[in-house]
């Protein structure tokens, strides 16, 4: 995943990632864990989805070894749907998954 012509890895840093070699790049993070558990790579992704899925992918987790800055996600949605009952549920589910 690539934000701002950097990978993500590298746009959360707070200091710059020394040069290293990519294996691959892959713009699922599903696809990512799953090429990772069937070779020597290491990946970055997220605690709750390797959480997730590491017993059906085999994968150890590791700290980071670097700083990462926060970021803040924004939910936009059409003021048309505001009061859709389908999209204010989704709405509702996308928050309370996000404060678990």
């Amino acid at each position: 995943m690539r934000r701002v012509k950097q990978t993500i890895t590298e746009y959360l840093a707070k200091e710059e990632l020394p040069k290293r070699t990519m294996g691959s790049e892959h713009t699922s993070m599903l696809g990512m864990m799953a090429c990772v558990s069937q070779s020597d790579f290491v990946g970055v992704n997220s605690v709750r989805l390797v959480s997730q899925y590491k017993e059906q992918f085999k994968l150890q987790m590791l700290p980071l070894p670097f700083s990462t800055r926060t970021t803040s996600i924004h939910m936009i949605w059409s003021i048309k749907s505001q009061s859709n009952s389908a999209n204010q549920w989704l709405r509702e589910l996308i928050i309370a998954a996000e404060r678990d």
